[in-house]
């Protein structure tokens, strides 16, 4: 059964059943916005990639060791990438998800079924953003 709604003088749905032919306004939103956050991501990493390396030729220059840059010796970027490469992938698996179970052609609803995937799509991929952001702990207190 679906949820019907007057949008401006038409009759529209809220919710389509499983077997219905629609395609889902949420499942374009999240789409749009999850690979809105992933290319933000990429281009702050490259650009923090960017100030590390400007920051670790200065300490050479002083004649500093790299321990000295990071506090332990490890690069504090490994971590962080293995989350970006995460974010990046779901991002395209969204778009892929959205490409193959959406039928544009179809009328559109708000929310169908398939939103529940890409809900946790949506956020498995902020979960895994916000750990690109979580601020490295040193040693030091």
């Amino acid at each position: 059964m679906m949820i019907p709604i007057l949008l401006s003088n038409n009759t529209g749905y809220i919710f389509a059943p499983p077997a219905s032919n629609s395609w889902a306004l949420l499942n374009l939103m999240l789409v749009i916005i999850g690979i809105f956050l992933a290319l933000l991501a990429l281009i702050d990493s490259i650009g923090e990639k960017r100030r590390v390396r400007r920051k670790r030729i200065e300490f050479k220059n002083r004649g500093a060791k790299d321990t000295d840059l990071t506090g332990d010796g490890r690069n504090p970027l490994l971590s962080k990438l293995d989350w970006l490469i995460t974010a990046e992938f779901l991002g395209c698996v969204s778009v892929l998800v959205f490409l193959l179970t959406q039928n544009i052609n179809s009328f559109m609803v708000l929310i169908n079924w398939m939103s529940i995937a890409h809900i946790v799509i949506f956020i498995v991929e902020v979960i895994a953003l916000r750990l690109v952001y979580k601020p490295v702990k040193t040693g030091s207190k």
